[in-house]
């Protein structure tokens, strides 16, 4: 069976130290070592660990070595020896005297784990439960389940000493928060999490802990954190803020009611500050297909309502410079405010230059599981188009006119009457002059050829390349349904939640008579979408 060191930090606590410890010697497994670090107690705490120290051969104490609570953990995780590691504040305690045998049956049976943890109390000074601690059990989703909550009891977790050392050092930027900045960054780095469901740990919640004594700004560095992390904070966070500012709620035993209808004005105005940034919108979209983003896309629609037209410019256009030089000009004379999208696929970043002059310029990127789009689709053919206003629609408020621009320069930029027509027809063409025409008065999923024939109708079947032509388009309009039908035919999922399987290929479809080259992912998604398109009139 693996062995495990444990790591306590220590610094007046000796209303629950005795406590802790008890909880250690009465393990069934007695751990390979306790490495504890004090800083110098002045309340008794120091004499009941140098007697620990004295009686138990596995105890090693450490007296005013350390700086604090995070370096004293990190020295403690630098002299361990154990397979497993573990810290066990002097204010928590393990719940049960097999609980460390547990874990490390778990781990041992189960060498592929990194990390094990379990469920845990939230008890109050006096030992009395408070509540159950929130659990995410989803150990294969961590990853996004942290967007929303941080679902770890950390007296609850433990490490393989292998991982922790690949992993790095607790970050002591975040005094209030360093246990979730941990489990994220170990989700991020490809940790393997598994759920142990069993009570391990009980954790104090008194007036002297950091947890309750300074939630305000314990939850303040919890939203910075999380935007160094993800890019963005999700909504829920933010409501967590807005009431403990309001109320002084903790959000761990107290919260209001009704939370998710609450503060509106001051959820969005934190919204605005963790949130507004082109980077932290780009960062969002990675996570569009997450269910744990569907509120704070939500959001991201009313946030986009300040703008009154989007336009969109490809990063791979040829004329990607003379297009934002115009957009600059039409900013200086336009009466509504824009919002302009550099859509791409790949490791393309925006020349500051580029957008210098323009106010609300958005990286819209693909997801890393659809960056092979760019190395089987030439942006023009249609099917990136369709990636990328499926990707707006997610994002845009009904109604926003969007507009694709390519290229536009300052001589066919008769940009407010390309909006009214938009307004009225809800689709335009961008024409071989470069101009805006509305030459497709009715964008529709097309009709069956028996249906065509029947109707003596001479309809020819839209391409990718007619497609690749689309000028604008509102949100919700009659060409959305078409672009949903064509997104959804084209993959198995959708790449917005990082699956880039092709949907199956029907048998008496004309696919399945392909040869290998035409049947390479290009060939079929192109020949898909030539028949999703239906038809249209010129």
């Amino acid at each position: 069976m693996p062995s495990i060191s444990i790591i306590t930090p220590s610094y007046n606590q000796v209303a629950f130290v005795e406590k802790m410890l008890k909880s250690i010697v009465e393990q069934s497994v007695v751990p390979l070592e306790h490495i504890i670090f004090d800083g110098g107690s002045t309340d008794g705490t120091l004499d009941i660990l140098q007697d620990f120290a004295g009686q138990h051969a596995f105890a090693r104490l450490h007296v005013g070595e350390d700086q604090g609570q995070i370096d004293a953990i990190n020295r403690g995780f630098a002299l361990a020896t154990g397979d497993v590691v573990t810290w066990l504040n002097t204010d928590d305690w393990y719940a049960a005297p097999d609980v460390l045998a547990r874990v490390l049956e778990t781990f041992d049976a189960n060498p592929e784990i990194d990390i094990v943890y379990g469920r845990g109390n939230f008890v109050d000074e006096h030992g009395a439960l408070l509540r159950e601690a929130f659990i995410n059990t989803q150990s294969h989703r961590l990853r996004e389940r942290f967007i929303v909550s941080n679902g770890i009891l950390q007296p609850s977790l433990f490490m393989r000493r292998s991982f922790a050392a690949e992993l790095g050092p607790l970050n002591e930027r975040f005094g209030y928060c360093f246990d979730f900045e941990y489990w994220i960054r170990a989700a991020m780095h490809g940790a393997s999490f598994f759920f142990l469901d069993q009570v391990l740990s009980e954790a104090t919640l008194h007036r002297d802990s950091k947890t309750m004594g300074q939630r305000a700004d314990s939850l303040k560095q919890t939203a910075d954190m999380l935007k160094d992390q993800y890019g963005f904070v999700c909504t829920e966070w933010l409501r967590r803020i807005a009431d403990s500012q309001a109320t002084g709620a903790d959000g761990i035993v107290s919260q209001s009611p009704d939370l998710k209808h609450r503060y509106a004005q001051r959820v969005g105005e934190l919204f605005h500050e963790f949130n507004g940034g082109p980077s932290q919108i780009a960062a969002l979209l990675d996570f569009a297909g997450s269910p744990e983003c569907a509120e704070t896309l939500a959001d991201l629609k009313n946030y986009f309502r300040r703008y009154g037209a989007f336009f969109v410019v490809p990063a791979d256009s040829k004329s990607l410079e003379s297009s934002m030089e115009a957009l600059s000009a039409l900013q200086q004379t336009s009466s509504k405010p824009f919002a302009v999208f550099i859509p791409s696929c790949g490791t393309f970043h925006l020349d500051r230059r580029l957008g210098a002059d323009l106010d609300n310029v958005y990286a819209l990127r693909a997801p890393v599981a659809a960056n092979n789009l760019s190395d089987s689709i030439d942006l023009e053919s249609g099917l990136k188009k369709i990636y990328f206003a499926k990707c707006l629609g997610e994002i845009l408020y009904g109604g926003a006119p969007v507009l694709w621009i390519e290229p536009l320069k300052k001589s066919n930029m008769d940009v407010a009457s390309a909006l009214n027509l938009l307004d009225t027809k809800e689709a335009l063409t961008l024409g071989g002059d470069s101009r805006f025409h509305c030459s497709l008065d009715d964008f529709d999923s097309g009709d069956s050829d028996e249906e065509s024939a029947s109707e003596g109708a001479e309809r020819a079947p839209a391409t990718p390349a007619a497609y690749a032509n689309l000028g604008g388009f509102k949100v919700g309009g009659k060409l959305h349904p078409l672009i949903d039908q064509a997104y959804a035919a084209s993959w198995r999922g959708a790449p917005l939640s990082g699956n880039t399987e092709l949907a199956p290929i029907q048998q008496n479809a004309p696919d399945a008579a392909c040869d290998h080259h035409t049947r390479s992912r290009a060939g079929v998604l192109l020949r898909r979408l030539a028949g999703v398109f239906g038809k249209f009139n010129d």
